[in-house]
């Protein structure tokens, strides 16, 4: 069987494009020919290297650079020929369409991370796209999903969301959450620590102005809030002095895969500021053991249950996480408890099974039937 991964950039590693590389190495080691394609990125990314991926066309644009990239690709999809076509993001979407026109026997399936993102130029100008290009985004959107043969969500949420917007849409539709590899045991020595831990993009959409509110509020707790960096780092920053947290709150812009598994295994609480569709980070804190703090109705609250591995909380309720925070911090029974029952979704939300539910959709949509 041959199988085709879209994505719409390499270039850094977010939970979209995690889920694309995983499948890539998944599938291919079941057994399948699989082969990704993208339109940002490079080889010589090391979480790249040895996996099968395609990069095309590839403009000297820097600020415009993924927008373009993706646009002009809407009408030069890749030469491909294949048994199913599945689109991660929705930049991938229209080339997805156009291929499913060209090639009508293909299995065109696209899954969605989150609602909105075609990379139009447009959309860089943020009064345009609140004002104007959202509606011009959801007829663009409902165009590039009605061909499809199936369509993927990472959660109950953002299949809710999607048909609110789209109720008329024919496909079938199936949740198959993001996975987790299965952490390294920690060494003996790590202890937890009266630390907050938060993984994110440091961007202003992401909450963190409200987190540093919250965290002001909570008396000697030590943070750390670690990812990629946007020019919002330096506000993030000038909130952190206007609130004197200078000397608990530390920001770390880049983390390599061997301090993120020490801070999970050292913090009591891992905290989120904003619903997101899914949520990886939260997972990756579960299965070590770290209760969450999220907004509901986030998508990690499929597989999480509230007052068992971590609390829900309301979004923008600065006394709601307040309180769901220091009752973690404060009741050490209650911590280890939520630690244990985080560890044990390991089996429920291992990359294997979300392999599984990806191959039982896969043979499903070329049986003879289908």
């Amino acid at each position: 069987m041959n199988i085709k991964i879209l994505t719409a950039n390499l270039r850094r590693i977010g939970g979209e494009q995690r889920v694309a590389i995983e499948e890539i190495i998944g599938l291919k080691n079941k057994g399948y020919n699989v082969k990704g394609y993208s339109f940002l990125g490079t080889k010589d990314f090391w979480i790249l290297k040895g996996i099968p991926i395609i990069f095309y066309p590839n403009l000297k644009l820097p600020l415009l650079k993924q927008s373009f990239n993706c646009w002009l690709s809407w009408y030069l999809p890749p030469k491909t020929k294949g048994d199913i076509l599945i689109c991660h993001g929705n930049a991938t979407f229209p080339i997805g369409h156009k291929i499913k026109n060209k090639l009508s026997k293909i299995k065109y399936i696209p899954y969605f991370h989150t609602l909105y993102g075609y990379a139009h130029p447009l959309t860089l100008f943020r009064p345009f796209r609140n004002f104007a290009f959202h509606r011009m985004e959801r007829k663009m959107l409902y165009k590039d999903l009605v061909n499809a043969d199936h369509i993927i969500t990472n959660s109950t949420f953002m299949t809710d969301r999607l048909l609110n917007i789209h109720p008329n849409l024919t496909a079938e539709i199936t949740v198959i959450h993001p996975g987790v590899k299965e952490p390294k045991k920690p060494e003996l020595h790590i202890r937890r620590k009266k630390l907050g831990f938060t993984l994110t993009r440091i961007h202003r959409g992401k909450q963190l102005e409200f987190l540093l509110e919250v965290i002001k509020e909570i008396p000697d707790i030590k943070w750390i809030i670690a990812g990629a960096i946007t020019p919002h780092i330096r506000i993030i920053r000038k909130k952190i002095l206007d609130l004197k947290l200078k000397e608990r709150v530390k920001i770390l812009p880049s983390i390599s895969e061997e301090l993120l598994e020490y801070l999970y295994y050292s913090a009591c609480v891992f905290v989120h500021a904003n619903v997101e569709t899914f949520g990886m980070p939260a997972l990756e804190a579960l299965v070590h053991g770290c209760p969450i703090v999220h907004p509901y109705p986030s998508g990690i609250w499929d597989v999480a249950q509230d007052g068992i591995q971590g609390y829900q909380v309301e979004q923008n309720n600065r006394e709601d996480f307040v309180d769901k925070i220091n009752k973690i911090l404060e009741n050490p029974p209650l911590r280890a408890k939520m630690s244990e029952k985080g560890k044990d979704l390991i089996n429920k939300v291992s990359w294997n099974a979300h392999l599984d539910a990806l191959e039982d959709l896969i043979n499903s949509s070329i049986s003879p039937a289908s």
